[in-house]
């Protein structure tokens, strides 16, 4: 609900963000030069809308299979102990619900139990549909920018040799014409980050903060109760563990785009010093001066400026305590795997 929230808050920065998808993908499509390089660049962008429809769905199903899951447990287990001690469905009414509360009703008669659960798996369907809508929306933006950033760098690879001839004025013009609409792409990829970065801080803070939480509160919940062969301590693993696994797994996306991501913003420093720009001044066999020599001038003033501005990090951040990154990722599983053991441990000695 909080993401939700600070998202309509910023409704105006989220159109703003899209405004600048759509920009990044026409500039991708102005320094494209012939018909097989750009139905490549649009095959590659078919594939990236597939894999994210995929992800909806597959992350979409798994949030629902998880709350259903866990809504589920509590009735096998009734059914098991109804089958095991031989009582008809309706002979009890003491039992459990997905979820503790209070209620303004007593759960004594079927229909009311019946009511009851339908309440809570309800409320429950729709939280993890608004927690899979949001983290899709966040991810589909990430994986824009990492597919955004990973064109750049392989194009200005490729081109290195194109961009390397400087025979006369008029290649050392187009070389520098080149060279500006790919560090005009950079500079938009990294504003686009930017204000990536103003939408997703705070509900990265709220995953992050969540998922500390719930880590160490499932490892403090395993170390306390004792496991046997009972239906109850199977379905109680059961359920902690999907939890987990669901928690871990959210966390790790982020992580592991945001990592990428940064990964890839460096190595966009590398593709440029590639470019063979220093040839400028090397393989012109004309005089250095007038045009031609602000030409290379210029040139040299795009590449210094673009290295510059390639070798800070892009990093996402939730809020001012986290840094979305594999080694976050790593302390707070870890934290909660060594809590869950020492835990575990001292409460088989006392």
């Amino acid at each position: 609900m909080l993401k939700w929230c600070f998202g309509l808050m910023k409704l105006n920065d989220i159109e703003n963000l899209l405004v600048k998808m759509k920009r990044c993908h026409r500039l991708c499509l102005n320094y494209i030069e012939n018909e097989k390089e750009i139905h490549r660049y649009n095959m590659k962008m078919l594939k990236y809308k597939q894999n994210m429809m995929k992800f909806s769905y597959i992350w979409l199903f798994f949030t629902i299979y998880g709350v259903t899951q866990w809504c589920l447990n509590p009735i096998l287990y009734d059914l098991y102990n109804d089958i095991h001690s031989e009582k008809m469905l309706n002979s009890s009414f003491n039992r459990h619900l997905p979820y503790p509360g209070l209620f303004p009703w007593n759960v004594d008669t079927l229909s009311k139990y019946i009511m009851t659960f339908s309440l809570q798996y309800i409320s429950a369907i729709a939280a993890a549909i608004e927690i899979a809508g949001y983290d899709i929306f966040n991810i589909i933006l990430l994986v824009n920018t990492y597919v955004n950033l990973q064109h750049l760098n392989k194009t200005l690879f490729k081109q290195a040799d194109n961009l390397s001839k400087f025979s006369n004025k008029v290649d050392t013009i187009k070389v520098r014409n080149k060279l500006k609409m790919y560090m005009i792409h950079h500079r938009e990829i990294l504003e686009f980050v930017e204000k990536l970065k103003k939408v997703s801080s705070y509900p990265m803070f709220i995953l992050c903060l969540d998922s500390t939480i719930a880590l160490c509160l499932v490892s403090v919940e395993v170390s306390t109760m004792r496991i046997d062969s009972t239906i109850e301590c199977i379905m109680k693993l059961t359920s902690m563990m999907s939890y987990w696994t669901g928690i871990a797994l959210q966390l790790f996306i982020f992580t592991f785009l945001a990592t990428t991501i940064e990964e890839l913003g460096l190595k966009t420093a590398d593709a440029i010093y590639s470019c063979n720009w220093e040839q400028s001044m090397v393989q012109y066999k004309g005089e250095f001066s007038g045009d031609h020599r602000r030409t290379v001038i210029e040139m040299n003033q795009i590449i210094t400026f673009s290295l510059m501005r390639a070798q800070k990090p892009i990093v996402f951040t939730g809020g001012m305590f986290y840094v979305l990154s594999l080694k976050t990722f790593k302390a707070l599983t870890g934290f909660s795997l060594s809590n869950a053991l020492v835990l575990r441990q001292l409460s088989s000695e006392t």
